[in-house]
């Protein structure tokens, strides 16, 4: 893991021995000036940028870094309004707050923005998991209607005709499903 400490100026700003202490969670600390080209940086697990305002990042190439999965980025501002908090958290940010509060609870923003970072990642991966098993169910609703229109059985018959063929080939129910209508399309006039 990677802390990157991304500032507006290329000299490290007020957060810079707060960051110190918190590194030793996150990983060695690396520091970027927001001007610098986002592709001479290490990939970071962690991005902490203190910037005089959204601005400062919102018109450079290191937006795109933000909407990363893998990153937890912090975003502290010297000027804080909400419209910008919004636009940060819109653009990938996983937290933004002024530097005011930041220097005090650095440690804890930190935590709080990687674990919400996880918990987004988590979510997305169920997300993931639901549309497959959506997309599955919708084939194997799909084979069935084609055994049912083919063979003039029921739904319920179609399904263990469906089933007991998947168990004598030692297959997967959906691949079996996928290979019937695989077959159904080339028999299609």
């Amino acid at each position: 893991m990677t802390l990157l400490y991304l500032t507006s100026s290329r000299r490290p700003a007020h957060l810079a021995a707060a960051l110190e202490r918190i590194a030793v969670h996150y990983g060695p600390l690396v520091h970027h000036c927001v001007s610098e080209s986002p592709e001479l940086c290490p990939a970071a697990t962690v991005l902490i940028a203190e910037l005089n305002s959204w601005e400062d990042i919102a018109n450079s190439r290191w937006l795109a870094r933000l909407q990363q999965p893998e990153l937890t980025s912090a975003l502290i501002c010297h000027t804080v309004c909400e419209q910008d908090a919004i636009a940060a958290i819109d653009a990938g940010a996983n937290s933004f707050s002024g530097v005011d509060t930041a220097i005090d609870r650095l440690a804890l923003i930190v935590a709080i923005a990687h674990r919400q970072q996880q918990k987004a990642q988590q979510l997305q991966r169920q997300l993931q998991q639901c549309q497959k098993q959506l997309r599955d169910r919708i084939t194997i609703e799909k084979a069935k209607g084609m055994l049912m229109q083919t063979k003039g059985c029921s739904e319920n018959d179609a399904y263990q005709q469906l089933r007991r063929q998947a168990m004598q080939r030692q297959l997967p129910i959906i691949e079996l499903a996928r290979q019937l209508l695989s077959v159904g399309q080339l028999l299609q006039p």
